[in-house]
């Protein structure tokens, strides 16, 4: 692994990790084809609507923007936040669930997607992420993949089936649960 990969994986585990720490602060849900940002809201993701905004906990540290969508049982739905978006199939999710995007700003290559309740955080058919990349230069952006965090492994791992969309600017992979995901250079260049 080259010297600025791990420098970058570094870095965006110690930002995906302040985000984990916020997993908990999101928005309160909305209809399946509505977006709500946590940009002046006080709720919890996890169902305690007493809770204070992540910024006033974590500020200047971190501030979490997040968007949920609440999704029937056997619906379809999307998601986007920021540069990222989240396609879930019809009879992807076994049970009615809100699905979450948690960023730390519109432009972060990193995002970390959380299904509530957690019990339905495996999918029957595979949900699609895709990050917005348009303005990665397109000789960079044909080597960019997403990537997976693995706690158990507790390094990046690419996601299998990872495809780059050069006429759209975007990475995208089927994914078959919620986690922490970035996209970047499969080999560590460009923008790491």
């Amino acid at each position: 692994m080259s010297h600025r990969l791990k420098r970058f994986l570094s870095a965006l585990f110690v930002g995906t990790l302040a985000v984990a720490i916020a997993a908990g602060c999101i928005a309160e849900s909305t209809a399946p084809a509505t977006q709500a940002s946590a940009k002046g809201a006080a709720s919890s993701f996890d169902g305690d609507r007493t809770g204070s905004l992540l910024g006033s906990i974590l500020d200047p540290l971190v501030r979490l923007i997040v968007r949920v969508v609440s999704v029937p049982a056997g619906q379809s739905a999307t998601i986007t936040n920021g540069r990222w978006r989240l396609d879930v199939p019809a009879g992807a999710i076994a049970g009615d669930a809100t699905v979450g995007i948690g960023v730390q700003s519109p432009t972060a290559f990193s995002c970390k997607l959380q299904i509530l309740p957690e019990t339905l955080n495996h999918f029957n058919v595979p949900v699609t992420v895709t990050a917005n990349c348009r303005d990665i230069e397109r000789e960079q952006l044909a080597d960019w993949v997403i990537w997976w965090f693995d706690p158990m492994q507790n390094k990046w791992v690419i996601v299998q089936n990872s495809k780059v969309d050069l006429t759209n600017g975007t990475v995208s992979a089927p994914l078959p649960h919620c986690s922490f995901y970035a996209a970047g250079p499969a080999g560590g260049k460009a923008g790491w």
